[in-house]
């Protein structure tokens, strides 16, 4: 039902079987590549990214970062838990100076500077989802779940951390809305709506253990349970048009229902 983005990277599998990398702490390491056969490769080249961090450290025995005196690298998460650096340097690889390797070799010099959930991009090409439950049985389940609280969320647009002008969630445009809702069981899921985010419907379901920090509850209402997870998506349309049927109007519409 969703698609799926991939970390793909242009090196010969076959070939990526040692990195060396002078990054991850003081002086220069070698690693040996934690996945040596070609099918397990593969597999992680192949796996859907649910989280990426834009890391930094400072660049080489350096204690302090400025601009272009650090290093850089983007931290994913993948459906599985773990955690993996694909990176890019001189001599970091053969084939390709993009390098993936376990995320658990990285020195407490790195820095947090960027979270992107790749489960809820919007509005363009950049997207990612793969719903947790794929059974049919789950997912007729969770559709008819009833819903009891339902929180109106919003984020800022794109990359940004911040809204634009003193009511940039009123502007509409330059933020993301969805709906979480809370089910009997205590879960959360995210209820969405964006260009290109499903196949059948672009108003999606998605667990909101993904949901990045700079998500912000803008508006409380308790349904008791008269409605369910499928009212929801259902009230929120097929349909996406940037204008006329937006991420923002489907919010208002499931929360008014």
């Amino acid at each position: 039902m969703f698609s799926v983005k991939t970390l793909i990277v242009a090196a010969l599998l076959s070939e990526l079987v040692l990195v060396v990398d002078t990054s991850f702490g003081e002086g220069t390491s070698s690693y040996n590549f934690d996945l040596s056969k070609a099918s397990d490769l593969t597999r992680l080249y192949n796996s859907p990214v649910y989280q990426a961090q834009r890391m930094r450290r400072p660049l080489g025995s350096l204690s302090f970062q400025i601009g272009p005196i650090s290093h850089s690298g983007v931290r994913v998460t993948l459906h599985d838990g773990s955690t993996w650096l694909v990176h890019k340097g001189d001599n970091f690889g053969t084939s390709s100076q993009t390098v993936v390797v376990e995320a658990r070799h990285m020195s407490s010099a790195w820095q947090l500077v960027l979270v992107v959930d790749t489960s809820f991009e919007f509005g363009g090409s950049r997207r990612s989802y793969n719903l947790d439950l794929t059974k049919a049985s789950d997912l007729t389940m969770l559709y008819n779940s009833p819903v009891y609280l339902a929180f109106r969320m919003e984020r800022p647009l794109g990359d940004h951390h911040f809204y634009i002008g003193p009511f940039g969630h009123i502007a509409g445009q330059l933020s993301h809305s969805g709906v979480k809702v809370n089910l009997a069981d205590g879960s959360e899921w995210l209820v969405h709506k964006g260009k290109e985010f499903g196949s059948g419907s672009q108003t999606v379901v998605v667990d909101a253990r993904h949901m990045s920090p700079y998500w912000e509850v803008f508006k409380t209402h308790d349904f008791k349970g008269t409605k369910t997870v499928g009212d929801f998506v259902k009230t929120g349309g097929n349909d996406y048009h940037f204008l006329f049927d937006n991420c923002h109007q489907a919010a208002a519409r499931m929360m008014n229902q």
